[in-house]
């Protein structure tokens, strides 16, 4: 009972005594968009069969925010990226020859993230940590996208080694990361994934 009772008293001035933090950075992609049309019955593509976007560079910006503790952080943030790429290759049911070229959107796609992040940072030192990061949560492409309606179930994760050192006031965070996006729909195995492998890069502020 005593114990219960210093636990209870512990835990509320345990948790005041951390540090909310608030972040700002940008960062470089490189990835490729893939369009699974699906199969029919027998096992054959539908449409024109898979697919592919180019391998194309992202270039995007983001904000967080969240609370720290000594070997951990949890927090949320929005990210908006644009991917520097309108057309898509289409393979014609995996047959050889050239693929034939169309267009996603008439301008460059573009994407807003939400999500919910957590940090463990497995070395620890003066002004320094270090430990793989996890993202999870929503994304859209407001530039639209083939099947929007039917493919509308969106989630994406992400994880990631972030790296923080600290620069007087600031710190600096430098976060190498491999992103995964989904978008599926009921009663269809058609799917659009989005992957790609980037780094980050902010300044974080604690108080």
């Amino acid at each position: 009972m005593r114990t219960l009772v210093l636990l209870c008293l512990w835990l509320p001035l345990n948790l005041a005594a951390q540090n909310w933090w608030a972040e700002g950075g940008a960062g470089f992609r490189s990835g490729i968009w893939k369009y699974g049309l699906g199969r029919d019955a027998a096992g054959v593509y539908a449409g024109n069969g898979l697919h592919y976007s180019h391998f194309s560079p992202f270039l995007g910006a983001y904000l967080q925010a969240g609370r720290q503790w000594p070997a951990f952080s949890l927090g949320a943030g929005a990210g908006y990226m644009i991917f520097f790429d309108n057309e898509m290759r289409v393979q014609q049911n995996q047959l050889p020859g050239a693929p034939t070229l169309y267009e996603i959107s008439d301008k460059y796609a573009r994407f807003l993230h939400l999500y919910g992040r957590a940090e463990w940072y497995a070395v620890r030192r003066e002004g320094f940590r270090m430990g793989p990061s996890l993202q999870l949560g929503w994304f859209s492409p407001v530039t639209g996208y083939p099947q929007r309606e039917l493919l509308n179930r969106r989630y994406f994760a992400e994880g990631g080694l972030a790296c923080q050192a600290r620069l007087d006031k600031l710190w600096l965070c430098v976060n190498p990361a491999y992103q995964w996006n989904v978008a599926f729909g009921k009663g269809t195995d058609a799917r659009h994934t989005i992957s790609s492998l980037g780094l980050l890069a902010g300044l974080r502020y604690y108080w």
